[in-house]
């Protein structure tokens, strides 16, 4: 009986061993398998993450690089906007899959606000400006849900504090009058990012960007705009030193020197003009001579070669020299034109060195230039259509009035002068004019009509006004 007992103890134990041994193998081959879905899954995450860092160098490569090389040839602005309108969309589609971090976000905002610059930026460019500003607003949106989450990432708050200055200034082109406050509040932040990475590169871009929006924006006083404008000034200057300079770097220097020169012309017109003049044509001019084929360069060095324009023939009375400038800009504005007619600041453009040269030759008494320069002007403002002003129309009249007085046709003169009294009565030499004609007077208080063939003015009578606008605001 015991050796029966003891059988079949021994039956279940080995029974018992066996269910052992195969839950064994069972949770062997569990732990097999898990290892093997661990590993399979740590190998998809890696392959899913390295794809990510390959989309994400790829599109870096795509806004910086090639955007870059398109954004100095000229008539690449559509092919721009299309660059990164699919660099946009493949990040988007991205990030809507359920990637995402802070790299593929911060690349996502910075295509917004590059499409807004293309669409209709500050040089209105594919001239679009509402749609330039949704995609500002989403650029804002975007950095504003980052910075909740990193607010004392550096490259974070820079990029948003200059999404939220770039937003103001879109505004303010559209006429919504956006409050001076909200884009003076971020002066703070500024100089705190200055105290943290004062020799971060991006960082002295932004804040000079900034300190040039504060000048161009809000500050009416001549002396804070000067303020502002030096300071922008020293960021880049500093950011050169640090640097070695470049493309973005000299184009902002330079864009400080133009609108330097531009308010030392209205507060008091000194050789200081005609200096700041020339420090920003020499670095457009670096800029050109680096890339030959760069359409931004050539076209902001119109800029330079204008304002030098306006100081001699307008200030130092150099007639001849201004004259040569203004017909030497328009040259290089023409030949800009011609490459991407689309271009609405291009075609615009051409009013400005066309209406001063006739200018300039007409203050000069050369009756002849002033045919062929008023030819010139009438042409830029055909091409301008709406986009030329009341007060450019009044100028080709005015001109033609001169020409037909010079060539003793007074009916016509009177007939052109009134013309150019109805666009516009800013210019203080038609009063003299039109007291002259026999049946146009200025207005009810004019003296008695006079003899209308008077001798034509001479190169000594006083220059029509002639308002010099500030110069045209462009991306920096």
């Amino acid at each position: 009986l015991a050796g029966i007992r003891a059988e079949a103890n021994r039956k279940v134990a080995d029974n018992r061993l066996r269910q052992l041994e195969v839950a064994n193998a069972e949770t062997q081959r569990a732990l097999k398998d898990a290892e093997s879905q661990r590993t399979q899954a740590e190998s998809q995450s890696s392959l899913a993450a390295s794809r990510l860092r390959e989309v994400e160098e790829m599109s870096f490569s795509l806004l910086n690089e090639t955007y870059q090389e398109l954004q100095e040839l000229p008539g690449a602005t559509a092919a721009r906007a299309r660059l990164i309108e699919k660099t946009l969309t493949r990040l988007q589609r991205l990030k809507s899959g359920g990637a995402g971090n802070r790299d593929l976000d911060l690349l996502i905002a910075d295509s917004h606000g590059r499409l807004a610059a293309e669409l209709g930026g500050t040089n209105e460019n594919l001239g679009n400006p509402t749609a330039a500003l949704t995609h500002l607003q989403t650029q804002v949106r975007t950095l504003n849900a980052l910075r909740q989450i990193t607010p004392t990432d550096i490259a974070v708050t820079r990029l948003w504090a200059d999404a939220r200055a770039t937003l103001w200034a879109a505004e303010k082109r559209l006429n919504r009058v956006p409050n001076p406050k909200s884009l003076l509040d971020l002066e703070p932040v500024w100089a705190s990012l200055l105290a943290r990475a004062p020799r971060d590169i991006a960082v002295l871009r932004s804040a000079g960007s900034f300190y040039f929006r504060c000048a161009t924006g809000v500050a009416p006083e001549p002396a804070k705009q000067t303020a502002y404008l030096q300071k922008a000034r020293e960021l880049w200057s500093a950011e050169e030193a640090i640097s070695g300079g470049g493309e973005n770097n000299w184009r902002n220097l330079a864009l400080a020197y133009k609108y330097l020169a531009g308010t030392t012309a209205r507060n008091k017109p000194s050789p200081l003009q005609l200096e700041y003049a020339e420090k920003a044509r020499a670095y457009d001019q670096k800029r050109l001579d680096r890339n030959p084929a760069n359409a931004q360069a050539r076209m902001d060095l119109t800029f330079d070669i204008t304002s030098i324009a306006d100081y001699q023939a307008q200030h130092a009375k150099n007639y001849s020299e201004g004259s040569r400038l203004y017909r030497e800009a328009l040259r290089l504005r023409q030949t800009l034109h011609e490459l991407e007619p689309a271009n609405s600041w291009y075609r615009r453009s051409l009013i400005y060195p066309a209406r001063y040269a006739a200018y300039a030759v007409w203050s000069a008494g050369d009756f002849a230039a002033l045919l062929r320069d008023t030819a010139i002007l009438r042409q830029a403002i055909d091409r301008a259509s709406s986009s030329a002003t009341p007060s450019d129309r009044a100028s080709l009249e005015f001109f033609d009035g001169e020409l037909a007085h010079h060539d003793k046709r007074p009916a016509e003169a009177c007939a052109a002068w009134a013309r150019a009294h109805k666009h516009s009565a800013d210019l203080p030499e038609l009063r003299a004019r039109l007291a002259n004609c026999p049946t146009v007077s200025s207005s009810p208080s004019s003296p008695s009509p006079q003899s209308s063939s008077s001798a034509p003015s001479s190169p000594s009578n006083p220059a029509p006004s002639l308002p010099t606008p500030p110069p045209a605001r462009r991306k920096t």
